[in-house]
């Protein structure tokens, strides 16, 4: 996650890409840095961001990922983005509003933001 004033520092930002690019390939990465770029705009500038959240397979199901996504900031609005349509009823669920979708690389993208509580 990402406060509203800062940005990941440059040494994590390296370390993300050199750790993609040795998983999943340099195209992983090239696609993924059009991604945050195609999306940075729809960011509201007092909003925390979500970069990533993630639950094992085997909690699936459970509300995990709601438990998590009730602890982050509760008083403070929270953005993220997803291309997987399958999130976007949970983050519905978990309080989270549908403010655009747009088309990056075939494909589509929500953008989502999370009033404070």
């Amino acid at each position: 996650m990402t406060t509203p004033e800062t940005k990941p520092p440059t040494p994590a930002q390296l370390r993300w890409t050199l750790r993609v690019a040795r998983d999943c390939g340099l195209p992983t990465v090239t696609r993924t840095l059009r991604y945050l770029r195609a999306t940075a705009h729809l960011k509201p500038p007092t909003a925390h961001t979500l970069e990533f959240i993630g639950v094992h397979p085997n909690a699936r199901g459970t509300g995990a990922a709601r438990l998590l996504l009730n602890t982050i900031h509760p008083t403070r609005p929270l953005f993220l983005t997803t291309a997987d349509p399958r999130n976007v009823s949970l983050y519905h669920h978990c309080g989270f509003e549908t403010t655009t979708q747009l088309r990056i690389d075939g494909l589509t993208v929500t953008a989502m933001i999370r009033p404070p509580r």
